[in-house]
């Protein structure tokens, strides 16, 4: 995994998988693990301390990939788990995001600038930047943390970040424009840090809804609202990001490109137009 150029928390996560599944099927050897018997757990573990749909097909796939290395690793002439069961992560959505729109994202950022506390290890303002910059770039929490000024190109025209292949969700090298209004916030958030020092040290590893959760209850505006969407710090930032792309005016196609996405399906998942956009 390391070798395919993935992220330390990828491999970590699919590591911390395959020991759950071959704890759970109580497999020593490659004789006690099969198809049927990871499928049974999985299935009993979904029973029992209810995994969502998601979970489950993230341990399926990581048992498969498993399987991929023994045949190329040619430990095996043949991958035992291919063809694992997947259930339908559509019906079993534990929770669905929505977006702010410029007015509460502006509230947002004015309560956490107002906010004498620290949470999850983020001031006020150090906050209200990653609000921001999530917001006006689309780029997700994980890409966010591995930006250093090397990443940054504002005299460059237009002005461009850059997320590396390795930080990347799908493992390729983005270049994305940055906003005028951004571009202004930017050099003075990079002025004072060395070339390789972290724009949101370690955001990552933060549980950034603790956060937002926060920092919204004293804007006035509901982590969960009435209709029980979230607006979680994916959702305020990304969400909202494709969601003013499209109230913007700009076309379908360059909304998929902006936020990344292989297909179109996929952007307007992310999109939540009101009654009063239609």
């Amino acid at each position: 995994l390391k070798n395919k150029g993935n992220t330390e928390k990828h491999v970590k996560m699919t590591v911390r998988r395959l020991k759950a599944v071959m704890a759970g099927c109580d497999a020593t050897s490659l004789n006690d693990l099969t198809k049927g018997k990871v499928e049974r757990f999985l299935s009993e573990r979904a029973a029992t301390e209810g995994t969502s749909h998601a979970t489950f097909n993230h341990y399926a796939q990581a048992v498969e990939q498993f399987g991929n290395w023994l045949v190329d690793t040619q430990c095996v002439s043949s991958n035992p788990f291919v063809g694992m069961i997947r259930l339908n992560a559509k019906i079993d959505r534990r929770h669905d995001r929505r977006a702010l729109d410029s007015a509460e994202m502006a509230k947002l950022l004015e309560s956490a600038r107002a906010s004498d506390k620290v949470v999850e290890g983020m001031n006020g303002e150090m906050r209200a930047r990653a609000y921001l910059f999530s917001f006006m770039t689309g780029i997700r929490r994980s890409e966010m943390a591995s930006l250093t000024p090397r990443s940054f190109r504002l005299d460059a025209t237009p002005p461009t970040v850059t997320v590396q292949a390795k930080y990347s969700k799908h493992r390729r090298k983005d270049t994305l424009p940055l906003h005028p209004r951004l571009v202004e916030q930017l050099r003075c958030w990079l002025a004072p840090l060395a070339d390789s020092a972290s724009l949101f040290p370690r955001l990552g590893q933060r549980k950034t809804w603790k956060m937002i959760q926060f920092d919204l209850k004293n804007a006035g505006i509901p982590y969960v609202d009435e209709n029980g969407l979230y607006a979680d710090f994916h959702g305020a930032g990304r969400h909202s990001h494709v969601t003013e792309l499209f109230r913007a005016g700009a076309m379908p196609t360059e909304v998929r490109e902006l936020a990344r996405h292989s297909d179109l399906q996929t952007t307007m998942r992310y999109t939540h137009l009101r009654m009063v956009d239609q």
